[in-house]
């Protein structure tokens, strides 16, 4: 297989901790949920928000992430209105109820590469062992990633605690 097409050790990892994430979430949307009322970032917005599971989301990085990944798929508009169709025909309510209907592989595609999105902060796939590459920055601190640590964990971006502060539990975890 040529290098560029086979399933990096990172990439099932990431594929396979998204799918966890998506599975273990329980939250569920009001009956009535409008998904992508309007097309472009507002409807974006809306299937985000249905798709991670999320109340909102920054209007500013729905925004900056629907223009990169519009730039870097130009079919990303059709294939979220396709996502927004299937959404909207099968009448589900949550997430779970959705993938119980067995999206097609297109529009799981689609959700995983929104989901991505949101929990990564970027847009694209970051190779380091060329100069340059597609990635492109969307956020880091809003990165979804950080939620389920952010009672333990600061977001790594400078040291809030002693020098060694992570040696040591933090106490919500030895308190469990």
């Amino acid at each position: 297989m040529p290098s560029g097409h086979r399933l990096r050790r990172r990439e099932f990892l990431l594929t396979s901790a998204l799918a966890g994430l998506a599975a273990a979430s329980g939250a569920t949307f009001g009956a009535g949920r409008v998904l992508a009322a309007s097309s472009g970032a507002e409807g974006f917005g809306a299937i985000s928000a249905f798709v991670t599971r999320q109340d909102s989301l920054n209007p500013a990085l729905v925004e900056r992430a629907y223009a990169q990944l519009t730039e870097l798929d130009p079919d990303f508009g059709a294939k979220l209105e396709a996502l927004d169709t299937a959404l909207t025909e099968s009448g589900s309510e949550t997430l779970d109820a959705f993938l119980a209907t067995g999206p097609a592989q297109d529009l799981r595609d689609t959700m995983t590469t929104i989901t991505a999105v949101w929990y990564l902060g970027y847009t694209g796939t970051p190779d380091p062992s060329q100069e340059s590459d597609d990635a492109r920055f969307v956020t880091y601190r809003d990165a979804l990633m950080w939620g389920p640590t952010s009672d333990a964990t600061p977001i790594p971006t400078y040291s809030q605690h002693k020098m060694n502060y992570w040696a040591e539990p933090p106490a919500s975890v030895a308190d469990d």
